[in-house]
């Protein structure tokens, strides 16, 4: 048992592995200082822990040599860049490729790195420890700490998504991302192979479609565990043989299909509820868990566990036991008890129907984005003559005269093509349209509010100002902003709308590009001046939020404010100010995820959680005018930036002129 007064800090350890002398161990945490993890030795005869790795890069994934002589790992500390300059298109940060390289760390200053090339002082009767050694060195359990970052070497390879390593007895083995594949799927991984001898470091595929690998203490056997968490997963034995044979028909599979294991749901719930409510205790980011007696609570909720009947009246007591502690960010995940995906049970043809004598009639055609054919209406497909009023009378030829709705018919025919019947006035017709999934028809009629935002802001301000809605802060809505916002670079005014923004991590990339400030202009002669920064938006902003902006819409919300971007206008935040860990499982991989990280001013003040952001000017769209087609908050930015730019206006770019010598007059 590790001593954590002596380790310093959180209990955090990950990668822990032990040295083949069983007296040093090395694990990974980031240090209290720092955010970047790092590498330590912890050695049991003397009890001490060594820092070997410095917190200026991520480093992780440690492992010993099989004779001890050297300390493999990962470390994100190549930086190539991908796209040369901030010349073009959104290009206006820079883009690097994959970081993680191969390091490893002599432990002891005798040691010869095995993929040194051979040089002419080389001799053959130079004694070398190297990974083939089958005899133990003496004195094997000695580790030198005297100028150990000085015994760094790199293996010599291109960078790439590195996952983990393993080191047989004269093989080195990586497990990586393939080249195209993103590096947060982790279930089609490649363990790519390297010989361990001077000369060329040449990688060799090993094995494809894994999840994990392990090597067994003696170095001699891999196993292979391949699955995606939807099927049965597949391990397999293979022998760390020299010839990188990888696998073949006669290795060893460990057939999973007859295991049977005996469970006591009533156990396991209780077990579940006790690590709820204990990693609550130790992760909730109030010591005081806002005054709750937290012992009490469980003794309250303990004898319901007895009247549970399923997985879901669990969650529903840890549901009541967790909100007594009334921070938003403590939530529930339910256990994954179905592989069916429900969104398919449900398709659409991205239209607003009404039921009428004959079928349905299209009353609207969600039309989605015409510069995207991927997020369009199926009934607006090049080739197809669908408009509105149209009435569709059957579909794959069943007539639709006595149906009350067509969700019985569309049900599971997402990506599936379907043959409508319609009729326009006197004249009736056949398309084949392809429908599309409940998410994506929700998406759909989202992108409708837009446009007719975009729309009512582009009429208004005659075209002057421009409109962009944020729909949550993730991966996808970082690309619909970098879509969204360059192509409105030029307008004098924006309005930035967070409204129903449901969270996620992107805040600090968006306002980033907000505080960019453009200084200098370059004339190119015939075209249009170019700012520097490039891209930069010169125009007034207006930011829009209401009750439903929620965690990162609402850390944006706050960096508006904080940092004077711009006027917030609408109603107050959620209140969701505390972030999530989204690290705590339960044993069914349920997840009671933990409130455990709250920000605050550069004044110590503890902002958001519980209250929310006041908007600076508060505006309430009222349902009945809402329900209308109103829109106050829309329409009180208007009205300020509008203001704004009557009284302060966007200078034109127009450069002094040349004189007769083309020199650039001066402006004294």
């Amino acid at each position: 048992m590790i001593d954590d007064a002596r380790l310093e800090g959180r209990t955090e350890y990950a990668s822990l592995t032990w040295a083949p002398n069983g007296r040093t161990l090395a694990f990974v945490r980031a240090r209290s200082e720092s955010i970047r993890r790092q590498i330590a030795l912890y050695t049991l005869d003397t009890g001490k822990t060594v820092w070997v790795t410095t917190p200026d890069y991520e480093s992780f994934a440690p492992c010993f040599s099989p004779d001890g002589s050297f300390l493999w790992f990962l470390s994100d500390r190549v930086f190539n860049l991908k796209n040369g300059g901030p010349w073009g298109d959104r290009n206006t940060a820079p883009v690097y490729g994959p970081r993680t390289g191969v390091f490893a760390l002599s432990l002891r200053k005798d040691t010869h790195f095995p993929f040194a090339p051979p040089t002419e002082l080389d001799q053959p009767s130079l004694t070398r420890i190297s990974p083939k050694t089958t005899t133990q060195p003496q004195n094997r359990s000695a580790i030198d700490l005297t100028d150990l970052g000085s015994r760094l070497y790199q293996l010599p390879i291109p960078a790439a998504e590195i996952r983990k390593i393993e080191v047989g007895s004269d093989t080195l083995y990586l497990l990586t991302h393939k080249a195209e594949q993103p590096a947060s799927k982790d279930d089609d991984l490649v363990l790519k192979a390297v010989k361990i001898a001077p000369g060329d470091v040449k990688l060799t595929d090993f094995a494809t479609g894994l999840h994990d690998v392990a090597l067994t203490p003696d170095a001699k056997t891999l196993m292979l565990l391949a699955g995606n968490g939807e099927q049965p997963p597949k391990i397999q034995l293979v022998p760390a043989a020299t010839d990188m044979a990888g696998v073949n028909a006669s290795d060893t599979t460990i057939r999973l299909n007859g295991l049977r294991l005996r469970i006591d749901p009533g156990a396991e719930w209780v077990g579940m509820f006790n690590d709820a409510w204990r990693l609550h205790r130790d992760h909730f980011y109030d010591p005081a868990l806002h005054g709750v007696d937290w012992s009490a609570a469980r003794e309250q909720y303990r004898p319901l566990l007895s009247r549970i009947g399923d997985r879901s009246d669990l969650d529903d007591l840890l549901g009541q036991m967790v909100g007594d502690l009334n921070a938003l960010h403590s939530q529930l995940q339910p256990a994954e008890t179905s592989t069916r995906d429900n969104k398919t049970l449900i398709a659409s043809l991205g239209a607003h129907l009404t039921r009428q004598p004959g079928g349905f009639l299209i009353d609207r055609l969600y039309e989605g984005d015409p510069d995207l054919p991927k997020d369009r209406s199926p009934l607006v497909a090049p080739g197809l003559d669908v408009q509105p009023g149209d009435l569709i009378t059957a579909l794959n030829g069943q007539t639709l005269a006595d149906l009350p709705d067509l969700s019985t018919l569309l049900a599971n025919q997402a990506d599936k093509q379907v043959l409508l019947t319609l009729k326009r006035k006197d004249r009736v017709f056949q398309v084949v349209v392809t429908p599309i999934d409940a998410r994506q028809d929700a998406t759909l009629r989202l992108r409708a509010w837009e446009e007719e935002r975009a729309q009512r802001v582009a009429t208004a301000s005659h075209g002057r100002i421009g409109y962009l809605h944020l729909r949550a802060m993730g991966s996808g809505d970082m690309e619909r902003f970098t879509r969204d916002f360059f192509s409105q670079t030029e307008k004098d005014g924006l309005i930035i709308d967070v409204r129903r923004n449901f969270g996620g991590n992107i805040d600090s990339w968006v306002l980033s590009e907000l505080l960019h400030k453009v200084w200098m202009f370059w004339s190119d002669h015939g075209s249009a001046p170019i700012g520097n920064m490039q891209q930069t938006f010169r125009g007034h902003l207006a930011i829009l939020c209401d009750e439903l902006t929620y965690s990162d819409g609402e850390t944006f919300s706050q960096g508006v404010k904080a940092l004077g971007i711009g006027p917030l206008i609408g109603t107050r935040t959620s209140g969701a100010g505390v972030w999530l860990n989204d690290d705590d499982l339960l044993v069914d991989n349920g997840m009671p995820r933990t409130a455990g990280r709250p920000f605050f001013d550069l004044k110590g003040q503890w902002l958001v959680e519980n209250h929310g952001v006041d908007p600076v000017i508060p505006v309430e769209n009222l349902p009945v005018a809402t329900f209308k087609g109103e829109d106050a908050q829309l329409d009180k930015a208007l009205e300020i930036l509008s203001t704004r730019l009557r009284t302060h206006p966007i200078p034109a770019l127009v450069p002094r002129p040349f004189d007769e010598t083309n020199q650039a007059i001066s402006p004294d």
